[in-house]
């Protein structure tokens, strides 16, 4: 993951967490996320992530980019007790929402618990699954997935994420 990346989601993930949470005024949340973003520790992030069920966009509806962690899906992030033993993944990912027209990707991560995982398997989505990107259409984005097209409301496609 690139550093700004990583910046972008620690910043949205403390925007987050000073909505919903502390309920900070709508007009200091951006100035205060950028305060706190650079001192956020990776242990620190990975909690908040957490303590918030692994939001998928931040309170302006941005998308929160994957974290770094090498798994597949939240639910295995979370059964690791020994924050030492994680590690970082070497590729950047994007959300399917975030691809563009005739891009493809290999899915690497799935955002969420296991009942949402089982969600996405369901319909043939699993981690090293090809998506070929077809169209977006308002909140729905189609992609192939062994030449079969399938529709993904944009919330669904947030939490699915590609090597591109």
């Amino acid at each position: 993951m690139g550093i700004a990346q990583k910046i972008t989601r620690k910043h949205r993930i403390l925007e987050k967490f000073l909505t919903d949470v502390l309920k900070i005024k709508k007009e200091n949340i951006h100035d205060q996320a950028c305060e706190m973003e650079h001192s956020l520790s990776d242990e620190a992030e990975r909690a908040l992530c957490f303590m918030l069920d692994n939001p998928d966009v931040c309170p302006d509806k941005k998308i929160i980019p994957a974290c770094d962690f090498n798994f597949n899906n939240c639910s295995d992030c979370f059964n690791e007790t020994d924050f030492d033993n994680i590690i970082n993944r070497d590729n950047i990912l994007l959300a399917i929402s975030e691809i563009n027209y005739s891009t493809n990707g290999i899915v690497s991560f799935i955002r969420g618990d296991s009942s949402f995982v089982d969600k996405v398997n369901n319909l043939g989505i699993d981690i090293g699954t090809k998506i070929d990107f077809n169209k977006l259409d308002n909140d729905s984005i189609s992609i192939f997935v062994d030449n079969v097209e399938i529709d993904l409301n944009k919330d669904f496609a947030n939490n699915i994420f590609v090597i591109v």
